[in-house]
């Protein structure tokens, strides 16, 4: 029932929103400074992969997280239909069960923690592509980054958007970055400047 959650938001101001899943109807509550979605799902499968257009909404609290912390894993804990404790949905790692933890004195630890946090302060700055963005300070990015080396990370998946060549895959004259001789993986980050000069002065007659 209610009492047994907002009891919990009523003894802290620290948490800003909540989304409970499984709802029997769809409600929104506020509980002091907690802002409370109860969402009529039978089960949460993530939310849509890159649908970063949609997601960006500028405003001067998401660009001053932007400049050390990653926008969608920072601060976010995720507890799923079996109870495991993850940083976001889309996260596999999983620290703890919340049936099988004393919530009152471990879940403070498990968030504390360094492995817990790995994803919170990874910025745009630091990735791969999104460093020479554009959008990187407004954008919500829910692809998991890998880590290559010291503040250098990267994702596997690319993004619909292309900042080399300023255009969305549902533009016309879109190319992959391996078509624009870019390279972004687990070994290496380059750019083919001869290639992309070319590809540039094609598209916009440069």
């Amino acid at each position: 029932g209610n009492l047994d959650y907002q009891n919990i938001f009523n003894s802290t101001y620290k948490i800003s929103d909540v989304i409970l899943f499984s709802s029997f109807e769809n409600e929104n509550i506020k509980v002091k400074n907690t802002n409370i979605s109860k969402v009529k799902l039978e089960k949460f499968d993530g939310f849509d992969e890159l649908n970063i257009p949609f997601n960006m909404n500028v405003n001067m609290k998401l660009f001053s997280e932007a400049q050390n912390h990653h926008t969608y894993f920072n601060r976010k804990l995720y507890i799923d239909e079996n109870g495991d404790i993850k940083n976001a949905p889309e996260s596999s790692d999983i620290h703890g069960n919340i049936f099988n933890i004393d919530i009152k004195n471990e879940i403070k630890r498990i968030i504390e923690s360094s492995e817990f946090q790995k994803h919170w302060f990874v910025k745009k700055d630091h990735t791969d592509i999104c460093k020479d963005c554009e959008f990187r300070y407004m954008c919500v990015d829910n692809r998991i980054p890998k880590q290559r080396a010291e503040n250098e990370w990267f994702h596997e998946k690319e993004c619909f958007y292309n900042p080399y060549i300023t255009k969305w895959t549902h533009e016309t004259g879109f190319l992959s970055l391996t078509k624009c001789g870019i390279v972004s993986d687990e070994f290496d980050f380059s750019i083919n400047n001869k290639k992309l000069v070319e590809i540039n002065n094609t598209l916009w007659g440069l």
